[in-house]
């Protein structure tokens, strides 16, 4: 985001809408590295259970469950429905009043969500 800030409204929501159809769309790497880490953060979770038990696992479980719910529940819950809304905007159709009112929405809404997925 601090790169996109320097853009105008048009240019913003447009860097938006084309990085965020490139990693949504078509791109094996991002997805197995997404959904990969989240594979990974409950197989550590079970393999540390299935070792150690579950009292001495609490940590691990802890750690793995705190990933989960603010990293992954975030990106699920509000960043993918936030970015399919961006993507149906039709940039060079809309007003500048209602391009800045959007390019508001959107940074407010991605960066305190980004402040959550990165508390951890």
């Amino acid at each position: 985001m601090p790169g996109f800030s320097k853009l105008n409204n048009k240019e913003f929501l447009k860097a938006f809408q084309v990085t965020d159809m490139i990693t949504q769309n078509n791109q094996p790497l991002f997805m197995i590295t997404w959904i990969g880490s989240i594979i990974a953060m409950l197989w550590m979770i079970i393999i540390s259970i299935m070792t150690y038990g579950l009292l001495d696992s609490w940590l691990i479980i802890a750690t793995g469950t705190t990933y989960l719910l603010n990293v992954q529940v975030t990106i699920i819950a509000f960043h993918l429905p936030l970015n399919n809304k961006i993507e149906k905007i039709e940039i060079n159709k809309i007003s500048s009043s209602l391009l800045t009112e959007e390019r508001s929405k959107l940074e407010t809404k991605c960066d305190y969500h980004n402040n959550i997925c990165t508390s951890i």
